[in-house]
């Protein structure tokens, strides 16, 4: 090679590699810039299959929907991460207590790219717990409920409503009624006809923000208990008396209520039954099973408290039978006239056959004499009636 050539193609290498080092310099500094763009999270909707509150971030069930500008890399769901396959979008859909991560109460997710950006963290909460009804009890100064909790039985009933993740609304007999978005509530006052009420059974349903619900089933009850003074039977005697005049020596109660009874109350001693729908109170008479001479009452009470008064009267088994004053006075009245009678008979034969002239005054003083005896057997026979009557 000439010298001058030599020259020439030192030069051109000298050219050469500062350019191929600054073309480097510029794919360094390519690389170092590279993707800082974080991907996103978008909560679906519900008709791409969320179910609950997206204002609140309260969910049954939620699904997100997930973007980056290169490619996505994972999702991590409260603390655990899921791989995803490489492209701008992707999907974690589902995600429900015990599903695809989620937890009852507090979530958090976020999405990473494949350069190692991050998302922001999203919070939000899963509720599949259904919402609380209580019966309340009443306090010092107010009567919240009337009745029977074992059996679900009242004349008037209150409820206390609850959901940790807001409650929203009841349904009353299949009547809504919507209530203010809070974690507790009130329902209170419940009688037949009145906020919701019906007689005999009734369903109330709280429904929460998430959808989860809970029913309770009671029975409102506002009749009166049924007394039934009971026949006697072919092998039994239960009743001694007279119905009509509800007189008895002897009488037997058959005891009803649809929501069960619960006591009696005769002549104010209380005596408390088993809770049935059928109950008796048998062979009551003086000194018997409650029952004193002359007026009783017996008070039936069924177990939301309401109750019945049937008013009787009882008399002794030997009591004398008591005659008609009639009789005694056809008697007297007979043996007096009889012996008036003969009394005047005689007296008018001695005067008859008297030779005495007819005198005016003794005319006049027989008659006044016949007068003052007829008077004299009149009060005669009202003093012997009234000695009948004792």
């Amino acid at each position: 090679m000439k010298k001058t050539e030599k020259v020439l193609a030192i030069a051109a290498l000298s050219a050469i590699v500062p350019m191929a080092m600054h073309t480097n310099s510029l794919a360094t500094n390519v690389e170092e810039v590279g993707d800082t763009i974080a991907p996103t999270i978008t909560v679906k909707s519900e008709a791409e299959g969320t179910i609950g509150n997206i204002e609140r971030a309260i969910y049954t069930k939620v699904s997100f929907k997930l973007h980056d500008d290169t490619a996505i890399d994972k999702v991590v769901i409260n603390g655990v991460d899921k791989e995803l396959s490489s492209a701008k979008w992707s999907d974690w859909n589902n995600v429900q207590v015990g599903k695809n991560g989620g937890i009852a109460g507090k979530n958090i997710i976020k999405v990473l790219d494949e350069t190692g950006n991050e998302s922001e963290t999203y919070t939000f909460y899963l509720d599949n717990v259904a919402p609380t009804i209580t019966v309340k009890d009443n306090t010092e100064t107010e009567i919240f409920t009337i009745g029977n909790k074992e059996t679900n039985t009242y004349k008037m009933v209150s409820f206390k409503l609850y959901d940790q993740y807001l409650i929203d609304k009841i349904i009353i007999n299949g009547t809504e009624k919507d209530l203010t978005d809070n974690k507790w509530s009130d329902h209170n006052f419940v009688s037949v006809g009145k906020n919701g009420g019906i007689q005999g059974e009734n369903v109330i349903t709280l429904v929460d923000i998430m959808g989860n619900e809970s029913s309770y089933t009671f029975y409102l009850d506002s009749s009166a208990p049924v007394i039934t003074v009971k026949d006697n039977t072919d092998t039994e005697t239960f009743t001694v008396g007279n119905k009509e005049t509800n007189t008895y020596t002897l009488v037997s109660f058959k005891l009803y209520d649809e929501y069960l009874v619960d006591k009696i109350i005769i002549n104010g001693t209380e005596k408390d039954l088993t809770d049935n729908k059928w109950s008796d109170h048998n062979f009551v008479s003086i000194g018997k099973n409650g029952g004193i001479e002359g007026e009783n009452t017996i008070t039936l009470v069924d177990v939301v408290g309401n109750e019945t008064t049937y008013t009787f009267f009882l008399e002794s088994e030997d009591k004398e039978e008591i005659k008609d004053p009639s009789e005694n006075n056809t008697e007297d009245n007979t043996q007096d006239n009889t012996e008036d009678n003969v009394g005047d008979n005689t007296v008018d034969n001695v005067e008859d056959n008297t030779s005495k002239p007819t005198n005016p005054d003794c005319e006049k003083n027989k008659h006044h004499s016949k007068f003052v005896h007829k008077i004299y057997n009149i009060f005669k026979n009202i003093f012997w009636g009234f000695c009948g009557r004792k």
